[in-house]
């Protein structure tokens, strides 16, 4: 088990993996509840003991929790799954930390597994504010103080500097994966030419470069695909009963991504487009999912500013999962 071998490898808790093995995997598969309480309840029983009021908590990360709700419904896992899932956070051995995808209501809201998700207090971790963007882009940039000719300063100057962090900010609309994707490649290119200030110009470059492939960054592997933005087309949805159909759901993004190609906003009646659902429908989940924004009652924009260009250039073509 991983967490034995966490207490095994930490002198602290060495001796308290000793005292508790870790159990049979035989063992294991033919009663796994119980096994698990065993343990637990004995390894926390020995912290306690050994520690007194400095007693370590176990805490558990869970990545990518809400593929459980698709694998159950799939009949992947079995459905009394959750059953034992709720009487091991009950037991109180463990605190857990749940990584989900943003359909993780969908799980939480299911009668059939709502009452063993109550013990969790959903936090949605969200966009960036348009300060915490300029944070982001540079400081980690920033030029060190002990630099004898630039000490401390920032990498983003003048007016083209402070263009290109507006110019960041629009394209991700503070999202931190596609932000920091974009640092990643903006540092790259900066290093490559060996320049010191970043401007909108090298923003531009690294945009372009990501979505066509035209450019002067060749020797980088940067061309972004479809897959990059699966978590925004919802591509996850595949693993949920009465999931939106993939068409429908491009189809309605390209039409919103073609009518803001010269404005700001997308009005509801403009949103035209042949789907098996409604579009109504389908803008409700899109915006609830964060992936749309609504500044006005009925005017629609696509929030991240790089997925709606990679749509322009490339978002012909049915979204595929790579999972």
């Amino acid at each position: 088990m991983t967490l034995h071998g966490k207490l095994r490898r930490q002198p602290e808790t060495a001796e308290v993996a000793r005292r508790n093995p870790c159990p049979e995997f035989a063992a294991f598969k033919e009663r796994p509840q119980s096994v698990i309480d065993q343990f637990l309840s004995a390894v926390n029983d020995d912290l306690k003991a050994s520690f007194q009021d400095r007693r370590p908590r176990i805490v558990y990360i869970i990545d990518e929790f809400t593929y459980l709700y698709g694998y159950i419904k799939q009949n992947i896992v079995p459905s009394n799954f959750m059953q034992s899932w709720k009487s091991l956070t009950e037991s109180g051995y463990c605190n857990y930390l749940l990584v989900a995808q943003d359909y993780y209501t969908q799980f939480r809201e299911d009668p059939a597994f709502s009452n063993a998700l109550q013990v969790v207090e959903p936090i949605q971790v969200d966009y960036l504010s348009e300060e915490d963007v300029r944070l982001m882009i540079e400081e980690p940039t920033r030029i060190p103080q002990d630099d004898p000719y630039r000490p401390g300063e920032s990498r983003f100057k003048g007016r083209s500097g402070q263009a290109a962090i507006k110019r960041l900010y629009e394209l991700t609309n503070g999202q931190p994966w596609y932000l920091m994707m974009l640092c990643k490649r903006l540092v790259d290119r900066l290093n490559r030419h060996r320049s010191i200030y970043a401007s909108y110009v090298d923003v531009d470059r690294i945009t372009r470069w990501a979505i066509t492939g035209e450019g002067d960054d060749d020797q980088f592997n940067y061309v972004l695909d479809k897959s990059t933005f699966n978590n925004l087309a919802g591509v996850w949805q595949e693993y949920v009963p009465g999931a939106l159909p993939q068409e429908d759901v491009r189809l309605v993004l390209l039409r919103i991504a073609q009518e803001t190609r010269s404005r700001d906003l997308c009005p509801r009646s403009d949103i035209r487009a042949e789907t098996e659902r409604s579009i109504d429908e389908i803008l409700g989940s899109l915006y609830n999912r964060g992936v749309l924004s609504m500044p006005k009652p009925g005017q629609y924009k696509i929030r991240v500013g790089l997925f709606k260009e990679f749509l322009l250039h490339r978002g012909d073509g049915v979204w595929v999962s790579t999972q």
